[in-house]
């Protein structure tokens, strides 16, 4: 009888087909983000399936303002002995800092930090990478915004964080801005001191563009 296994073709690699990375990298719509995320996590699963976590609008880095504060001046986040309405501490045991609020009986975990678009978290070496996503068309200030995620106290206390040495993140930028002269020329003066994590993804949002950069720069710092 004849293998009826050996008579079926192989299915072709999603990756291997310009229309399923094109799929990926627009199946949301207007969201950078969420584009940026979604073709990050086709290539990461089908590349190197269970080594990569991807998130979006992480939440690691919402005390880092406070952390870096305290580990410049740490006696100012003592516990109050009777902590009053704004009062903001750290606790030690909890390892987080901590608010009180005169319309709550107990404290709560203050969130006063920087907020990334998306998180990348390689799970054999635990190491991360975050990346900050802006469209923007021929108007508008976004790309200037993004420049936080550039100050050298900022990629300094995200380093200290997680006790690493990489460049700690990427910046995307998408849109009718990427097209524009002034921009370009804007956004490759600011980021060249780190231009291999600075991406200008046009508006039709080639997955291509993705696949290199995750390939060329994003993995090998994390493995």
């Amino acid at each position: 009888m004849e293998n009826s296994e050996a008579s079926t073709p192989a299915k072709p690699h999603y990756l291997s087909t310009r229309e399923n990375w094109e799929a990926g990298a627009n199946s949301h719509g207007a969201s950078v983000r969420d584009a940026t995320a979604s073709t990050l996590r086709y290539i990461a699963d089908a590349e190197y399936p269970g080594q990569y976590e991807i998130v979006i609008e992480p939440r690691d880095l919402d005390q880092i303002l406070l952390e870096d504060d305290y580990a410049h001046n740490p006696s100012s986040y003592t516990k109050p002995a009777d902590p009053e309405d704004g009062d903001i501490w750290y606790d030690t045991d909890a390892k987080m800092f901590m608010e009180k609020k005169a319309a709550s009986k107990k404290p709560s975990r203050i969130r006063l930090g920087i907020h990334p678009d998306i998180k990348i978290l390689h799970k054999p070496t635990k190491k991360v990478y975050f990346i900050e996503c802006k469209a923007q068309n021929d108007a508008g200030n976004a790309h200037e915004r993004c420049a936080k995620y550039a100050s050298p106290s900022v990629l300094k206390a995200i380093q200290r964080k997680f006790g690493s040495e990489h460049h700690p993140i990427g910046y995307v930028f998408s849109g009718e801005l990427v097209n524009k002269k002034k921009y370009i020329l804007e956004l490759q003066m600011t980021y060249r001191f780190a231009e291999s994590h600075l991406v200008l993804w046009p508006p039709t949002r080639p997955a291509v563009t993705m696949i290199t950069w995750f390939k060329n720069v994003i993995r090998p710092i994390l493995c």
